[in-house]
């Protein structure tokens, strides 16, 4: 998993942070790993929820503390980018 991440293989990270999910659902490195692929792709809100369940079985109180700041972080990114949707919404044509 470490090598694809460096090489940025993105979806091949994911398989295999899944695969490990499957035979350890409380991996924290895999939800780590996994959370930091989707934040690549682009995919916030799934990042976000993979961040969420390392910071939940994550056992080591330093590790929790950056882990939180990192959900905090993405939670105000997630939250900016849906006030910036809404701010570029065009206002409707009159109708006549």
């Amino acid at each position: 998993m470490e090598v694809a991440l460096r090489e940025a293989d993105y979806p091949k990270v994911l398989k295999l942070a899944d695969e490990v999910l499957e035979l350890d659902a409380q991996s924290v490195l895999a939800f780590k790993r996994k959370a930091t692929a989707l934040y690549a792709t682009k995919k916030y809100e799934d990042s976000l929820r993979a961040l969420r369940s390392a910071l939940k079985f994550e056992r080591d109180g330093d590790e929790r503390k950056r882990l939180k700041a990192y959900v905090d972080a993405l939670v105000a990114l997630i939250e900016r980018g849906a006030r910036d949707k809404e701010e570029a919404r065009p206002e409707p044509l009159p109708m006549k």
